[in-house]
């Protein structure tokens, strides 16, 4: 993933990204919310590249997914011991959960 922060100081909550599988299936949505994969706080000013892998959970039946990303806050103003509290960082009006679609992947079982 290709990141840039476009300010002239580092970040200093602790932006956290997410990634979910997510597929509708008559009408039923199955879908699969990873932990934070990425921590942003620090990031300087400028690009920075990050590899990311995240293991697909064996229990996520085969077919196609929606792979969406979101960014989270958990920074000062939404500090809190409990993860129901951390809030979105990134509105996107399309989806008032704020998760952005950014690719499609096929599941398939070994």
């Amino acid at each position: 993933m290709l990141w840039e922060n476009k300010g002239v100081a580092p970040l200093y909550w602790d932006y956290s990204v997410q990634i979910k599988f997510e597929r509708v299936v008559s009408n039923i949505v199955i879908k699969w919310t990873s932990e934070p994969i990425i921590s942003m706080k620090g990031f300087l000013p400028g690009e920075k590249e990050i590899v990311v892998e995240v293991a697909v959970p064996p229990e996520l039946p085969e077919g196609e997914y929606d792979i969406l990303l979101s960014v989270q806050s958990n920074g000062k103003e939404y500090q809190h011991p409990n993860p129901k509290y951390i809030k979105p960082a990134i509105k996107n009006p399309s989806d008032p959960d704020r998760w952005y679609k950014i690719s499609r992947v096929r599941v398939l079982k070994k």
